[in-house]
């Protein structure tokens, strides 16, 4: 009986803090909170999509995709593309909307 009591009191107590704690960000400061949402809202189109854009932009067959980064400029994918012709080009994706530059 002593055991039941005991069980149940411990449920009431700790039962309404699991509620808090399940909410995103409930511990956090509110100065860091902003950061967290900033990172969050920074996109990337991937290598995926830069190689989609690409193949949808000249209709060639995808060699190789990979992330770069020039000094003063933004990130970007270096993407190697064999045309029908059978010419290669490299061609660069701005790695934050998916334009071809």
């Amino acid at each position: 009986m002593r055991q039941c009591l005991s069980l149940g009191l411990s449920l009431l107590l700790c039962w309404p803090a699991a509620g808090f704690a399940a909410r995103p960000g409930a511990g956090l400061q509110p100065e860091i909170q902003p950061v967290l949402l900033l990172k969050a809202q920074k996109k990337d189109i991937g290598m995926h999509g830069a190689a989609s854009a690409v193949r949808k932009a000249t209709g060639g067959r995808i060699l190789t995709v990979k992330k770069t980064r020039s000094a003063g400029q933004s990130a970007a994918y270096q993407v190697k593309v064999l045309l029908k012709g059978g010419h290669m080009r490299v061609l660069r994706v701005d790695a934050s909307n998916g334009t071809l530059r």
